[in-house]
């Protein structure tokens, strides 16, 4: 039986009405946690740092909330010109894309609405890619920059999504992904475990 992931905190994203607390037996991460942009690009030294590398670039899952993981299969060539372009940047700060964390958070608001900072983030990230529509619909109440708490809080939700695809293509060369149909359901909860709260 494959070892299991080692829990990791994944943001709040949404509250019906105030931001609840954390439960206590949670730990939060500490603020080193947090990789900040990386000044210096990243390159893979190795061969399998290499292989990794382009891995990811062009296999690693759209990873959307449970439920919704077919709600965005059309955004998949824009998913990967997305990783193209910023594939420097991916390793270097252990992120996915802005890109895909906004899919992500848009597949959270089909569940409940969003609290405030999530609303925030998420208009301020929908702005960023579709201009025309932001202009119809009206932002004056979304600024221009984020600030620390919301930057923080899309850091860890982007760290997360990149740890689940990373995970996922190494389970996938094991073979794991190949038997999960016919695994028992304690390894389909592997993903669930580490699946942070919205709620």
């Amino acid at each position: 039986m494959p070892k299991r992931n080692r829990a990791v905190e994944r943001p709040m994203l949404m509250s019906v009405a105030a931001d609840p607390p954390p439960p206590a037996e949670v730990a939060q991460p500490a603020p080193a946690e947090l990789a900040r942009p990386a000044p210096a690009e990243w390159a893979p030294q190795t061969e399998k740092e290499f292989v990794d590398f382009f891995l990811y670039l062009l296999k690693a899952p759209l990873i959307l909330y449970p439920g919704w993981e077919d709600t965005f299969r059309d955004q998949w060539d824009k998913v990967l010109m997305e990783r193209m372009i910023h594939h420097k940047d991916l390793f270097a700060q252990k992120m996915c894309t802005e890109y895909e964390a906004m899919l992500y958070i848009s597949s959270a608001t089909l569940v409940a609405p969003p609290s405030h900072d999530w609303y925030v983030i998420y208009m301020y990230l929908f702005r960023r890619w579709n201009k025309e529509a932001a202009q119809q619909i009206g932002m004056d109440d979304v600024p221009e920059k984020l600030n620390m708490n919301q930057q923080d809080d899309l850091a860890r939700l982007r760290q997360w999504i990149f740890k689940g695809q990373r995970t996922h293509l190494k389970e996938k060369a094991k073979g794991i992904s190949q038997e999960t149909a016919k695994a028992p359901a304690t390894e389909k909860k592997l993903i669930e475990v580490e699946r942070p709260k919205l709620f």
